[in-house]
């Protein structure tokens, strides 16, 4: 096995954790014997951390035959990455196996009174990619590397408002143009 692929392995695994989490969180919220007070917002941003973690997975596939992490240290950046899409992930929904049977699970309260802990993670992980990208190329590509630019500066301004307007036009805003990313992403692979 060539040492890519080991790391692959080791990246897979945050894959599947962060994926279940978040999995696991829709589930419990479909099945709790309590009320739950749906939203939009909160299960959109649950979405767009599935498909963040599932195209950032299918990216280091290419960029870990780099043999710029072949290095340990260096190996701790995309690893950050990994870890921290977990922690999005884990946090995109309640988790509401702590709740009373027969509890109230309001989505846009948690979603709130969480924004500041989730969209700074976002941010983080938006200006890592950025980084990670310039390191692999060897140079900054304004196509995609701006691209992240102004995701992170969404996400910034997520973390630092809690206007339900701005919320809703971003993470709007944030679906089509992951959606369209993606896209592009793959059909450049393809």
């Amino acid at each position: 096995m060539d040492y890519s692929a080991y790391l692959r392995v080791l990246l897979s695994v945050w894959v599947g954790l962060g994926l279940g989490q978040l999995v696991q969180a829709l589930h419990r919220l479909a099945r709790f014997k309590g009320k739950v007070d749906w939203d939009w917002i909160p299960v959109a941003w649950a979405g767009l951390a599935f498909l963040l973690f599932i195209q950032t997975w299918w990216a280091y596939f290419f960029i870990l035959q780099s043999p710029l992490w072949v290095n340990l240290f260096a190996f701790l950046l995309p690893l950050t990455v990994f870890v921290l899409i977990y922690l999005i992930c884990s946090s995109a929904l309640p988790d509401v196996s702590k709740a009373a049977e027969g509890a109230s699970v309001d989505l846009d309260a948690f979603y709130f009174a969480q924004h500041r802990y989730f969209f700074t993670l976002w941010a983080v992980v938006l200006a890592l990619a950025v980084v990670v990208s310039v390191l692999v190329r060897g140079q900054y590509r304004p196509g995609a590397d701006s691209f992240r630019i102004v995701a992170v500066a969404a996400a910034v301004v997520m973390a630092s408002t809690a206007n339900r307007r701005v919320h809703a036009v971003i993470t709007l805003t944030s679906l089509a143009a992951l959606v369209l990313y993606i896209v592009m992403f793959s059909l450049r692979l393809g």
